[in-house]
């Protein structure tokens, strides 16, 4: 699965950020997962490729996992 976009909650009509996540063999579907703003902010950046002026604490998740 992959993030395809966070956005606000499209169904509640409030600014509470929603990650959208979709399987490629699943076209069409979506798995929504509710976040709160600051990792909205965070996920939002690296999807727009936005570079950070230092390391934040996702980096250091895919460090461990690509260590595993």
């Amino acid at each position: 699965m992959t993030v395809k976009a966070v956005m606000p909650d499209p169904v509640k009509g409030t600014t509470s950020p929603v990650m959208l996540l979709g399987a490629a063999n699943l076209p069409g579907r979506m798995l929504p997962i509710w976040i709160g703003q600051p990792e909205a902010t965070a996920i939002s950046l690296v999807l727009e490729n936005q570079a950070f002026p230092r390391p934040m604490t996702h980096d250091l998740f895919l460090k461990a996992l690509e260590a595993v």
